[in-house]
């Protein structure tokens, strides 16, 4: 049971090392606000949205090395949408 308990404390103190910092996430969220703003102006629809999706949308499991995994939706006009899934 030493053994385990010992290995309990490891994995728990390795956790604490790699997870993010609340600067580290505060850093990440204005990345993603910047670049939905970014993606607003470049393509010029108001409605379009980041979506964030991976570790990252998952915190408990993200790291400081975990990249950030977002799509970008509502940029593609509708009629595009359809035309393409009509092909």
């Amino acid at each position: 049971a030493h053994a385990l308990e010992h290995l309990n404390l490891e994995l728990q103190a390795f956790g604490e090392y790699v997870k993010l910092t609340p600067q580290e996430c505060h850093s990440r969220d204005y990345l993603v606000d910047s670049i939905q703003e970014m993606s607003k102006q470049l393509f010029g629809i108001d409605k379009s949205h980041c979506k964030v999706f991976g570790s990252f949308a998952a915190r408990p499991v993200c790291t400081f090395e975990s990249d950030i995994d977002l799509a970008i939706h509502g940029v593609v006009a509708e009629k595009e949408k359809e035309k393409e899934e009509e092909e």
